[in-house]
Order: structure tokens, then C-alpha cells, then sequence
């Protein structure tokens, strides 16, 4: 079975291999921004795009509850220019482990 924690994880595997980009979910070399990432994987793992948005408000909770936040927003912050690729892989990884749970339909 397949969790958010799963779909989260799986994102940012695939960032890490493909490359990160800005303004664009998939830019033409194939590099993805969180919300492309999210999107990648829930495909891969058969699942509907309407887990993203799950996803996005648990990666929102975690940069609302930073102590410097400039936004909480995951697109957003995937987008500002001082934001590298391996802060948005780390921003999906703690989504992922705050994700645990709860399992959801293989291949909706």
C-alpha cells in the first residue's frame, strides 16, 4: 500500500535525479519544481493529482512553523531565488516524515 509519506519521498527521489527548476512544472530538460515533483510521483504511482494538494498543505505547515518564514507557500518558496534545489528535496523529505499515514487505494 501506498502513503502521502510515500508520494512525498518519491518526489523528492525524482528531483534528485532530474534537476530542479523555477516557474515552471517541468521545464524542457525534464527538471521539475515541487509541485512538478509531487505530480511525477503520484503518476508513477498510479494515483489521482488530487493527493497533491495533501501533500502541499503539510510542506505549507512546516514552512509556516519556521522561525524566519518569508512564506508558506511550497510553490512559492520553491520559486524565490535564494531557494536551491536541495532545500525543496528537503522540504519534501520532512513532508514525507511527517506523513506517515494514512494509506491510500494502490492505483485510484
Amino acid at each position: 500500500m501506498t502513503s502521502l509519506s510515500d508520494v512525498a519521498y518519491l518526489a523528492a527521489d525524482i528531483m534528485a535525479e532530474r534537476g530542479h527548476c523555477k516557474r515552471v512544472q517541468e521545464d524542457v530538460e525534464g527538471r521539475v519544481c515541487f509541485r512538478g515533483a509531487i505530480y511525477a510521483a503520484l503518476k508513477q504511482l498510479y494515483l489521482s493529482r488530487a493527493y497533491e494538494q495533501d501533500v502541499e498543505e503539510e510542506a505549507a505547515r512546516i514552512l509556516w512553523e519556521r522561525p524566519l518564514r518569508t512564506t508558506s507557500s511550497p510553490v512559492c518558496f520553491n520559486d524565490r531565488s535564494d531557494t536551491s534545489g536541495e532545500d525543496v528535496i528537503l522540504l519534501l523529505k520532512e513532508t514525507g516524515s511527517r506523513l506517515a499515514g494514512p494509506w491510500l487505494p494502490d492505483g485510484e
